[in-house]
């Protein structure tokens, strides 16, 4: 299991103070378990950003995701599905069609599909996520990450020969970005070599990997970070009042310097760059087994997060 090292960035825009405090009980609710009163509180916040911005004002992104996070949880797939089908008409009409952060709320749209059930939908979100995703990021581990989502779903769909085939694109862009022995292509090329198995066909010996560690397991601490720097907001992404998470993956080396750095699941507008910008500065006590510094490969998601 991959760990993750969790990160928040905040910026004060002169948000109302009623506004800051309500989001803020949501996510205390939230994380209490106390699922109906975070949604109480947030549903509030929607109709007050609502009467105040518009039906599709961008501030209403993070209250709705909130709000659809927390219908997952209760398992009320068709309430999540509808604040996500809501956030992605916001970001449509703020950034087009096509834009990295439409991409990424169709990923979350398409495991929401998921968890109804609703795995040709599923498969319809995914694929148009790994559309912008490869658009975006042509031969990038974004693309391959949008790839290996979109295999994930043939699987369970039980399309085993399309699987493979999005399974060996995805392996061939984290090859081609990161490396054939890095964990990522390692990851996906072993899950190939399983379907390619059931399939009866022929299966590739697997490359060394670069890395054989990941951190928090086999006796292996977490690296510890030392001193980071922090990413600054994009002027794009602030005018339009993007929030959410960056996922990076990373190998932080013996020394405790980053390397690999791999944006897995952008936002787009800007983010990106800045969070892997800031992170390659980063310097990190190493992980240790048995006594000994090694090189780990890990996860950040660093939050971006405009009050």
């Amino acid at each position: 299991m991959k760990n993750l090292l969790l990160l928040l960035i905040s910026s004060v825009l002169g948000s109302s103070a009623d506004w800051i405090a309500a989001l803020q009980q949501a996510q205390t609710a939230i994380s209490r378990g106390e699922l109906v009163n975070a949604e109480q509180i947030l549903n509030s916040a929607i109709d007050q950003a609502q009467a105040k911005y518009g039906h599709n004002g961008t501030r209403l992104d993070q209250p709705l995701e909130m709000l659809a996070n927390v219908y997952q949880r209760e398992k009320r797939y068709p309430d999540a599905i509808a604040a996500q089908q809501w956030r992605l008409d916001i970001w449509t009409a703020a950034g087009g069609e096509n834009s990295v952060v439409v991409g990424r709320i169709l990923q979350q749209l398409s495991m929401a599909e998921r968890q109804a059930g609703k795995l040709p939908d599923a498969e319809a979100y995914s694929r148009r996520g790994l559309a912008i995703m490869t658009a975006a990021f042509l031969d990038k581990p974004a693309a391959a990450q949008a790839a290996s989502d979109v295999a994930d779903i043939l699987i369970a769909e039980n399309r085993m020969e399309d699987a493979e085939q999005m399974l060996a694109l995805a392996q061939k862009t984290f090859e081609t970005s990161l490396g054939a022995g890095s964990k990522l292509t390692a990851g996906v090329a072993a899950q190939r070599a399983s379907l390619l198995k059931k399939l009866g066909r022929p299966v590739d010996p697997p490359a060394p990997l670069d890395v054989a560690y990941t951190s928090g397991t086999n006796q292996v601490t977490v690296p510890r970070i030392l001193s980071r720097v922090e990413p600054q907001y994009s002027e794009e992404a602030r005018k339009n009042r993007l929030q959410g998470n960056v996922e990076i993956s990373l190998v932080v080396d013996a020394t405790g310097v980053p390397m690999q750095i791999a944006i897995l699941r952008p936002l787009g507008m800007g983010l990106d760059e800045a969070a892997a910008a800031a992170v390659s500065q980063w310097r990190f006590s190493p992980a240790v087994r048995n006594g000994t510094p090694v090189a780990v490969f890990t996860h950040i998601e660093m939050t971006f997060h405009l009050l």
